[in-house]
């Protein structure tokens, strides 16, 4: 795990290639659609037990440069933390065991694993055996070492700690003795999903159990210590890509960029670093591109009057305000007197009809009494036929007088306000036929007079009498 890499060629681990051999099933027993085995219906579950696999990798022995590793590739071949790559030195990855460098490219790219495959959301990584979700830590291994439970707890913690340090610093180690599960914490994810490639179905070495080792990635941590540890390695290590990145950038834009780091770590956030400048004379004369309101924009564009001017036009509008004003006295004073006079001839002329009209009224009341309630009465059946105040006859609406719906004491009064209504239009008509109210009244006074002089003038007259 040093910073030089491996000067040697990468050794060949097999002859051949292990994972292209397909395992050869009886005629009928295989679905060509979806690759199913077919079995025995209801046949028990015999021979399942984990197998060993034949094959491990030797980090100090396998290891050595490839052609990927001249090309300039960052991750490491999958078949060689399998033991099963053939290639060698030929091989397009690395062949060898994660290190500082590899740590550090791979800390901010969560999107892959140390051997360049995709890593999946959580609600996919299934039974915690494949690639790793991009929304966990994935530093931490469980491990079940079966049969190895029957040693003492320290003996079992060094020899765990033996076989997974190979392929990077551990962290820390936690043993469940009751249940001989082993929870393995490495400080560097690309050692974690190495050691979990590389040890899956292999053996503890330094002990004689030959139980197959279950390796899988573990579930986070509840404990809230190890959640606030984990926020603080996030931040951590976005912290140092940022500075690295900062620091492979060229002097003068590595010069610029630690100003503006600075300028923002003294500038407190929403407070102008200092005022705006002056760009009134890039546009050209004084004018301030400023809303001041059209209105008033309008206004102050409006020449200015002199003072004899603004004095003229005052006395005007003083002079027709006096006219309108003398002219709305004179016409309410003429209203008012039109009006008496009015009131005065008709109460003259009506006083002697008033009361023909009241008998005439009532009388016509009394004969047409029963026609209004059989009138009445025809309504009311009507309305009980015709709900909804529909006509049979079309265009009968229009042809209906509204009177047949009134009630019969309605009708009263009715024809008494027809009667003044027609007493009253009598009484105008006269008015017009004699000429002004004014000449009326005039005359009337002087034919009162003359009759009043000729009484006085012939009291007494034998002539007269004659």
């Amino acid at each position: 795990m040093t910073s030089q890499g491996p000067r040697k060629p990468a050794r060949q681990q097999v002859d051949a290639p292990v994972t292209a051999h397909e395992e050869v099933h009886a005629a009928g027993t295989v679905n060509i659609w979806t690759g199913r085995v077919l079995k025995e219906f209801r046949k028990p579950r015999e021979g399942r037990r984990k197998e060993v696999s034949k094959y491990r990798c030797h980090g100090k022995i396998d290891s050595g440069w490839t052609r990927g590793e001249g090309s300039g590739v960052g991750y490491c071949c999958l078949y060689f933390a399998r033991g099963i790559c053939h290639l060698g030195a030929q091989c397009d990855f690395l062949h060898r065991v994660p290190r500082t460098s590899d740590e550090e490219r791979h800390r901010t790219d969560y999107s892959h694993d140390i051997f360049g495959r995709e890593r999946v959301p959580g609600n996919q990584d299934g039974r915690k055996k494949g690639v790793g979700s991009y929304e966990r830590e994935c530093k931490t291994l469980y491990v079940n070492y079966g049969g190895a439970g029957t040693l003492p707890t320290d003996k079992v913690r060094s020899i765990v700690g033996e076989n997974f340090a190979e392929w990077g610093p551990i962290d820390n180690i936690h043993l469940v003795p009751s249940k001989t599960l082993a929870f393995i914490r490495f400080q560097w994810r690309c050692s974690a999903e190495f050691a979990k490639v590389a040890m899956h179905q292999q053996t503890l070495r330094g002990c004689d159990t030959t139980e197959v080792l279950d390796v899988r990635w573990a579930n986070d941590d509840p404990n809230p210590r190890a959640i606030v540890r984990v926020q603080q390695e996030r931040e951590e290590a976005m912290r140092d890509a940022y500075a690295k990145a900062v620091n492979e950038l060229e002097p003068d834009a590595k010069r610029a960029r630690i100003q503006q780091l600075h300028l923002q770590a003294t500038t407190q956030p929403g407070i102008a670093s200092a005022a705006y400048p002056n760009t009134d004379g890039q546009y050209g004369g004084t004018y301030k591109h400023t809303y001041e309101g059209w209105d008033q924009l309008l206004y102050r564009q409006e020449p200015e009057l002199t003072e004899y001017e603004e004095q003229q036009i005052e006395e005007y509008e003083q002079l027709m305000a006096a006219e309108e004003q003398e002219q709305q006295h004179n016409q309410h004073q003429q209203r008012n007197e039109q009006q008496q006079e009015g009131d005065q001839q008709e109460a003259e002329a009506g006083a002697g009809q008033q009361k023909e009209a009241e008998g005439e009224a009532e009388a016509e009341h009394q004969q047409g009494g029963n026609d209004e309630a059989a009138q009445w009465a025809a309504w009311r059946e009507w309305q009980q036929h015709n709900p909804h105040g529909t006509y049979a006859v079309p265009g009968g609406a229009a042809d209906d007088s509204y009177a047949r719906y009134m009630r019969p004491e309605d009708h009263y009064w009715e024809a008494v306000r027809a009667q003044q209504l027609a007493e009253a239009a009598s009484a105008g008509e006269g008015v017009a036929a004699g000429g002004p109210l004014a000449e009326q009244q005039q005359t009337g006074q002087d034919e009162a007079a003359e009759q009043a002089l000729g009484l006085i003038a012939g009291y007494g007259s034998d002539s007269d009498q004659d």
